[in-house]
């Protein structure tokens, strides 16, 4: 069991709340973690929203400049909503935007408030970063 790529016991594993999990994936493939355990049948991946949060922070970042820039002047993402295939993400995306890599990636597009108001209705939050990407299996 891993646990944000740290191997942990049962033990620990049960210690995690619910709501912090963003993603978990079993492998049956034991030959995906021979040099770890060779008695091992597979592996129970996890993954906290934390984690995804750092990993498609720093992914974004790689792939826009504009991004990069809108996230250090604002200290963190708090103020963005994140739209995905033309949809609004709300509550436990961590795990869909951390899914997106090289191979699904097309385009990020920050807009400001105003279109974000008149094209989405939502009126919380400053910028929309409007992702496009195939749909990555998660």
């Amino acid at each position: 069991m891993f646990v944000d790529s740290v191997q942990i016991s049962q033990a620990d594993l049960q210690k995690s709340k619910p709501d912090d999990i963003a993603s978990v994936k079993v492998y049956k493939d034991s030959q995906a973690f021979k040099h770890i355990d060779s008695n091992a049948n597979g592996a129970l991946y996890v993954e906290t929203k934390q984690f995804c949060r750092k990993r498609f922070l720093n992914y974004f970042q790689s792939k826009s400049s504009a991004f990069k820039h809108l996230l250090e002047s604002q200290g963190s993402d708090n103020s963005f909503h994140y739209i995905l295939h033309g949809k609004l993400l709300s509550k436990g995306y961590e795990g869909k935007l951390a899914a997106i890599n090289d191979k699904f990636f097309k385009s990020i597009t920050i807009i400001e408030k105003k279109k974000l108001v008149d094209r989405y209705g939502a009126t919380d939050k400053n910028f929309g970063i409007l992702i496009v990407s195939d749909e990555p299996e998660i």
